[in-house]
């Protein structure tokens, strides 16, 4: 009886068939993860937003004046100095004459309050933002 003596190992239909199944699942995965990765950046920039919502009150209370903008809420350590690098790609902006908190992903603006000056003056009382 003749054997062939065949070496072990996958064809090349076989290879290709396998690097295409796997060619397929990442198309769809890629952007899935992509997708996910902006959500997790537009709700980290929501909380933030939130955090500082609650921050400028307090700020407020206690100097008695609202900051001139972020970077006040950095110096008086109110905040962290890296609070703004830790997401690159949201811009936080305290609008001093207009007392509105402004936070953008990108070109997309995710949200924005207004604060009031209850207590008049200079403000030695602090009005709860109201979200616009």
């Amino acid at each position: 009886m003749k054997t062939k003596n065949r070496a072990k190992g996958f064809t090349l239909v076989e290879l290709l068939v396998v690097m295409a199944i796997i060619g397929i699942l990442v198309a769809i995965a890629v952007p899935r993860m992509a997708k996910m990765s902006e959500e997790a950046t537009k709700t980290t920039a929501l909380a933030n937003h939130r955090t500082l919502v609650g921050i400028i009150p307090m700020f407020q209370l206690a100097e008695g004046h609202f900051p001139t903008g972020l970077q006040e809420l950095i110096t008086e350590e109110y905040i962290d100095a890296d609070f703004k690098t830790k997401t690159p790609t949201v811009e936080y902006e305290f609008n001093a004459t207009a007392m509105t908190l402004t936070t953008k992903v990108g070109a997309t603006q995710i949200d924005t309050d207004k604060f009031y000056n209850i207590g008049g003056g200079s403000g030695s009382s602090s009005g709860a933002p109201a979200t616009t």
